[in-house]
């Protein structure tokens, strides 16, 4: 392409404004208090060994997992997340559900991620 000149195009982001009595207000998305970060919908998790479930919440609440909708473990807290320590024994699809409560009795619960425990 002897002779041509390449050029790139440079595309800004345009962030959503919405006009509010005259003044321009931004509409952006609120994340959700907590959700599973590992692991991700679809993995399959050894039925051997160790496996930690990576868990994002607010920091200074109090969180907890659950494996099918039953009992609920109490999660660790560090370098950022909180973290369940799992180790599963048994080949089966299993959904994870994790909550964040905080001082009062409200709580907030995760999408439910299904993932498959095997060999």
């Amino acid at each position: 392409m002897a002779g041509k000149k390449i050029t790139k195009k440079v595309v800004k982001k345009v962030k959503t404004v919405r006009k509010t009595a005259g003044r321009a207000k931004k509409v952006v998305a609120k994340p959700a208090e907590v959700h599973i970060d590992f692991p991700r919908e679809g993995d399959v998790v050894p039925n051997k060994g160790h496996y930690a479930v990576r868990i994002g919440a607010k920091h200074g609440n109090k969180v907890e997992i659950t494996f099918d909708n039953k009992s609920w473990h109490r999660c660790r807290e560090s370098v950022g997340y909180f973290w369940y320590d799992w180790s599963p024994k048994k080949s089966a699809k299993v959904t994870l559900i994790a909550r964040a409560k905080n001082g009062t009795n409200v709580s907030k619960r995760s999408v439910g991620r299904k993932v498959t425990v095997a060999k």
